[in-house]
């Protein structure tokens, strides 16, 4: 039986646990996603996260516009910066 069965011990040898008990070793990747749907996204907010905006470039949107923008050469904002506190 064990030999039946061998593709899905190496599957959730090389799975992910949903409750924070395993160490990634590696790279966590995500697709590169777009302003409308990030490639990090949240489940109740699915226009809301980061996205790859093109080489060495990623953005940040909320309501599926682009309201941070970083790369190299600088960081852009879209819309209105402000601060609170000291």
């Amino acid at each position: 039986m064990n030999a039946n069965f061998t593709d899905v011990a190496s599957a959730l040898t090389d799975s992910i646990s949903k409750d924070g008990q395993t160490t990634l070793t590696g790279q966590l990747k995500a697709a590169s996603g777009t302003a409308a749907a990030p490639g990090y996204t949240f489940g109740s907010d699915l226009d809301c996260g980061e996205y790859r905006i093109g080489a060495d470039n990623i953005g940040y949107a909320i309501a599926g516009a682009k309201v941070l923008d970083i790369s190299a050469t600088g960081l852009g904002v879209t819309g209105t910066l402000s601060a609170t506190g000291a």
